[in-house]
């Protein structure tokens, strides 16, 4: 664990906690990207969306803020017979990991 946190200090790796009580940990890089949590099934799926990232510098700009970083962790349960749509260009990753959706908090 000492070497996970000493890389995660060295910014070789970036910590992650969905909210289940259990700590997850990437490779950190220059592909920023957010996150999508379904809170039924467990699946985190990685995105990126352009509009989101123009709006969070404007937002920060109009509270007088240069924006150096942020996460983004959105939680939602997928729509029963609804297929998704409008995800070219915006999923980074599916099941990039899974959470427990019983120890969702």
């Amino acid at each position: 664990y000492r070497t996970v946190r000493l890389f995660e200090e060295a910014g070789v790796v970036e910590k992650h906690d969905f909210g289940d009580g259990r700590s997850r940990y990437e490779e950190a890089g220059d592909d920023h990207h957010d996150h999508l949590i379904d809170t039924r099934t467990g699946e985190v799926i990685e995105f990126f969306d352009a509009e989101i990232e123009r709006l969070k510098t404007e937002i920060a700009q109009r509270l007088g803020f240069e924006l150096i970083g942020h996460k983004l962790e959105l939680y939602g349960k997928s729509i029963d017979g609804v297929e998704p749509t409008g995800r070219e260009g915006l999923v980074f990753k599916r099941h990039a990991a899974r959470v427990d959706p019983d120890n969702l908090s």
